[in-house]
């Protein structure tokens, strides 16, 4: 009996309420129950996902079953019916009071990688990778360091991968000055090897600047592109410095993103690229909104590899003064 009008609204409860002829045509699908991953009681932290664009897809996470914290993959190969493909394999090497956080991961061309930082240097983190040649199931024997040459503190990694091209930045905080500083290493033989790590930001004043949240996407072809946030104009500001050799030279400044017309707060960038040149940055900026002073979601796009980007825009649609982050 359906005699409710047409301008009513479905309301997800299994009734045509607006007599359309469809049942809770735009509501939420409760999909298949979520899977438990890992084996453990303890806490278990900081996921990161990867896919080959098929069957196949690993989640990397930190673990504390043994007490310090070490680094682990699980995977499917089935588009997730089942986890067991490993199977909670653990990847970092380190014994007892040695801690392994902060996992990133990637899959290009069957391979799947994974670098994490760890403390079994000392105080100092450091940047250590490992790689699977069959798509994750199993794992080569040893690490491999990534920050060679730097005895500072690194953390807040990403990853990307694109053919036989794997690249990792992170952020390096200086011990004497507290200075942080964007660092990038490449493999082109698919992680095989890599590249020395080479600054990649251009802060005006190096040695007392902070560049950080880095963020990396790779595109066919040599293109890389890094997002970061630094703090040259007072508040933090969005840049992007861009290669079109896998990383062996980056453009001589970065392009800023942000709008500047404000000076405020622009933090936690994301990016991600295509082989047509288009290159898109997302992040959380505080500019004012009218009385709108709360986080907002900005985007810039750039269609030229990165050479220059589009005024930025304001995703978030929210009418009230309400923080958007994340």
């Amino acid at each position: 009996d359906c005699t409710a009008p047409p301008e009513l609204l479905d309301l997800c409860d299994g009734v045509d309420n607006d007599c359309d002829g469809s049942t809770d045509p735009s509501c939420p699908v409760v999909g298949a129950a979520e899977s438990w991953l890992e084996s453990n009681s303890n806490n278990t932290v900081f996921p990161a996902i990867a896919s080959d664009g098929a069957n196949r897809a690993l989640v990397t996470y930190l673990d504390r079953r043994t007490g310090e914290a070490g680094i682990r993959v699980t995977g499917t190969a089935n588009q997730g019916t089942s986890w067991a493909s490993p199977n909670d394999l653990r990847l970092d090497s380190n014994g007892d009071d040695i801690d392994a956080m902060s996992p990133a991961i990637a899959m290009a061309s069957g391979n799947a990688y994974v670098a994490w930082e760890d403390t079994r240097n000392g105080n100092a983190r450091s940047i250590y990778f490992r790689r699977s040649l069959d798509g994750g199931v199993t794992w080569e024997t040893g690490e491999t360091r990534l920050d060679t040459g730097i005895t500072d503190d690194s953390f807040d990694i990403d990853m990307a991968a694109v053919g036989t091209s794997v690249y990792v930045v992170w952020q390096t905080m200086d011990w004497d000055d507290r200075s942080r500083a964007i660092f990038f290493a490449a493999s082109t033989n698919g992680g095989s090897s890599f590249a020395a790590p080479v600054r990649i930001d251009h802060h005006p004043t190096p040695t007392t600047g902070i560049s950080r949240t880095p963020s990396v996407a790779a595109a066919a072809g040599g293109r890389v592109y890094v997002a970061f946030a630094d703090n040259r104009f007072g508040p933090d500001a969005i840049h992007v410095n861009a290669s079109s050799d896998s990383g062996a030279t980056w453009a001589a400044a970065d392009v800023r993103l942000d709008p500047s017309t404000v000076e405020s707060e622009s933090q936690a960038p994301v990016i991600t690229s295509d082989s047509t040149g288009t290159v898109i940055v997302a992040w959380e900026d505080e500019i004012p909104d009218g009385a709108d002073n709360q986080w907002k979601i900005y985007a810039a796009v750039s269609t030229n590899h990165g050479v220059s980007f589009s005024a930025a825009v304001r995703l978030d649609d929210d009418p009230l003064p309400h923080d958007s982050r994340d």
